[in-house]
């Protein structure tokens, strides 16, 4: 109920509408949803027994088909569900491009796409030169495998591959490819291009219409369009539309494309670190090396002195036996010749005072024999003739 007043102040009690009610709570509803980002969450029974680690996939499928769920994901998939406006686009796959267009702009270069951006040319061609790109590596990815698979088995790709890859995805069941959702008219058109392509032998199939391009020449003759529909992809005015096979492939290359660049910088980095380690590495082992040399040959030289020693000590004391004997020999009979000349000199020197001595006896008169024998001269020494035989040497 809500109370009402008019202008005297009078009031009333009006009855509110359902209508009304349900019209205000579904806008209180919209206001909160708008305001908050809300995930559904539907819940499904695994099995009748309600026993838990137990899994019926054909019960979960027909759970899902009956709530409309796998109509709507083979609805999504059969369109573009993935859409992505041109500078998102650009701005995640960029790296998929050509490298001229990854490298750095000159001064010209900035000018010109400044000049042409007023427009919006230059930014239309350059995510249209990314999605021919893109367009070209998954058919020639996709060429690739189905090559391989020619080789291996000897059926076309459309007939066998794509039929194990929609089954099991990443080693799960996938429950669109087994359930029913296809509607019998498109079974019947399945079976009928599948049988064709059977009786023809043929390894090309038809992709959204189009014949599918047995070499890069074939797939580059094809306009702009045609070659995106190959690959899966349309480019719009302003978003870029992906089917969903193409978005897997698409973020598959770009993944390994990623991966190679974090192994070349992985790999420049880790060079750069095995490079720095070696060096470290080498001086370590230099040093530990001209210490163990060191060691070992102050070891050698050691045990050759030795050796050396052995031998030369012997000799050196020979030697120096003979060079001593030699010197004292020489010293000896030099001292002996000295002596032998003094004494020489010193029994001249006696033996001419002597013969003096005799002459000047010899010119004095003759005295009497007890003068001459028994009163001595006392101014010159006497000498006897025994005296001067004991000291003078016997030559």
């Amino acid at each position: 109920f809500i109370r009402s007043e008019d202008r005297d102040g009078r009031g009333s009690v009006a009855t509110k509408s359902v209508g009304a009610q349900f019209s205000a709570q579904l806008a209180q509803l919209r206001s909160r949803i708008d305001a908050t980002v809300p995930h559904y969450i539907r819940c499904l029974k695994p099995n009748d027994e309600l026993v838990p680690d137990s899994f019926d996939p054909k019960m979960i499928v027909d759970q899902l088909r009956c709530g409309g769920v796998l109509e709507a994901v083979r609805v999504s998939r059969a369109g573009y569900p993935t859409r992505y406006p041109h500078d998102v686009f650009k701005a995640r796959y960029y790296i998929l491009g050509d490298a001229k267009d990854r490298k750095p702009e000159g001064a010209v270069s900035k000018w010109k796409r400044r000049s042409a951006a007023s427009s919006g040319t230059h930014e239309d061609s350059m995510v249209q030169r990314l999605v021919s790109k893109i367009a070209f590596d998954i058919w020639e990815a996709d060429h690739e495998a189905m090559m391989v698979a020619l080789e291996e088995n000897g059926t076309p790709i459309a007939d066998h591959s794509r039929n194990s890859t929609q089954s099991y995805i990443n080693g799960h069941m996938n429950l669109v490819a087994v359930s029913t959702a296809n509607t019998p008219p498109e079974q019947r058109r399945k079976r009928a291009h599948a049988k064709k392509r059977r009786e023809t032998g043929s390894s090309a199939y038809l992709t959204s219409g189009i014949a599918r391009p047995e070499t890069a020449q074939e797939f580059l003759a094809l306009d702009f369009s045609s070659r995106c529909a190959i690959a899966g992809l349309q480019l719009g005015r302003t978003k870029v539309f992906l089917r969903r096979e193409a978005f897997d492939r698409i973020e598959a290359l770009r993944a390994q494309k990623f991966g190679k660049s974090a192994v070349t910088i992985q790999k420049l980095v880790r060079g750069v670190q095995a490079r720095f380690y070696c060096h470290l590495l080498k001086e370590e082992m230099t040093l530990a090396a001209v210490a163990i040399q060191r060691g070992y040959r102050d070891y050698v030289d050691r045990l050759y002195y030795l050796e050396l020693n052995k031998i030369l000590v012997p000799a050196a004391v020979k030697i120096q036996a003979i060079a001593r004997g030699a010197n004292t020999r020489m010293w000896y009979f030099g001292t002996l010749y000295g002596c032998m000349r003094i004494q020489a000199l010193v029994r001249g020197f006696q033996a001419r005072n002597y013969v003096a001595r005799l002459l000047d006896q010899m010119h004095q008169p003759v005295a009497s024999p007890v003068q001459s024998f028994d009163e001595p001269s006392f101014d010159q020494p006497s000498f006897d003739r025994g005296t001067f035989e004991e000291e003078t040497p016997e030559e």
